[in-house]
């Protein structure tokens, strides 16, 4: 389940004690990348057959198979370029990930989130919070908001034994 003080407490924690900015670009996008895999659940909506049957399950869940978001320099000098340039390091990660049915009896080909047809619409503009923890709470909120408004076109494909058909994100949280 996302949630956004945890998101941020996760980031605080694995940015304690760096000293290099490279380290801490690499730390940032690892600790997205993995807490949104770890956090993310996709609903679908199921439909398949085994002519002339229809399979009697309507739904399934699903989690981000892939993800890696790269955080690089961004040369940027001052905080409105700053998170701009952090936006679309997340997106880009984010338009190369993959997402899937993971339930039991079900196989599966993995679709991409490029798929999302709101996938720039992430907005990390500065929030004005003057005290640190608040603003990456905020930030993170933003990111798990922008996650769940995603809505990606391309369904997955496959089989829940001994059904064929395929599953549509209908949300995911």
């Amino acid at each position: 389940m996302l949630n956004a003080n945890t998101f941020a407490n996760l980031i605080k924690t694995n940015l304690s004690g760096v000293t290099t900015a490279s380290e801490a670009n690499q730390i940032l996008g690892d600790t997205i990348s993995s807490y949104l895999l770890a956090n993310t659940v996709f609903s679908f909506a199921w439909a398949a057959t085994l002519p002339p049957t229809p399979d009697p399950v309507v739904v399934a869940s699903g989690k981000f198979i892939s993800l890696v978001i790269t955080i690089s320099p961004s040369g940027a000098t001052n905080a409105v370029d700053a998170n701009e340039a952090l936006k679309n390091q997340i997106v880009s990660g984010m338009s190369s990930a993959t997402y899937n049915i993971v339930g039991a009896g079900f196989s599966t080909v993995p679709a991409s989130m490029s798929s999302s047809v709101t996938l720039d619409n992430l907005d990390l503009s500065p929030s004005g919070e003057t005290d640190g923890s608040l603003a990456m709470i905020n930030k993170c909120q933003k990111i798990i908001d922008w996650i769940k408004q995603l809505a990606p076109k391309a369904p997955v494909t496959g089989t829940h034994s001994p059904y064929s058909g395929s599953g549509t994100v209908v949300s995911i949280s």
